[in-house]
C-alpha cells in the first residue's frame, strides 16, 4: 500500500474520490428510488413506501461498510474520504440545527 503513496497528490486525490464516491452512491440509490415509488407512482400505499426507503437505508449502510473496509486495506485515503463524506454531513447539520430550530 505504502508503494501506491509515493507523491502527496495520489494521497488528495483518494481523498477526494472517496469524498465524492460516498455521494455518489447515495445519490444514486435515491433517484432511483424516487423515481421507482413516488414519480412512475408504481406504489400507492404510504406503508410500502417507508419499508422499501427503510431497506434501502440499511442496504447504502451495508454497502457503505463493505466499501469502507475495502478501500482502508488496499487504498486507504479513499477510505477515510468514504468516513468522512459519512460524518461531515452529518456535523454540519448538527451545527447547524440549533440555527434552523430557534
Amino acid at each position: 500500500m505504502e508503494d501506491y503513496y509515493q507523491q502527496t497528490g495520489k494521497k488528495v486525490i483518494d481523498f477526494i474520490l472517496g469524498f465524492i464516491i460516498n455521494f455518489a452512491i447515495a445519490m444514486a440509490l435515491g433517484f432511483g428510488l424516487g423515481i421507482l415509488l413516488f414519480g412512475a407512482g408504481l406504489v400507492n400505499s404510504m406503508a410500502v413506501k417507508i419499508l422499501v426507503l427503510t431497506v434501502s437505508i440499511i442496504v447504502l449502510t451495508i454497502i457503505e461498510i463493505i466499501v469502507i473496509r475495502k478501500f482502508l486495506k488496499e487504498r486507504r485515503y479513499i477510505g477515510i474520504g468514504l468516513m468522512v463524506g459519512i460524518v461531515f454531513p452529518l456535523l454540519v447539520v448538527g451545527f447547524c440545527s440549533p440555527i434552523f430550530f430557534v
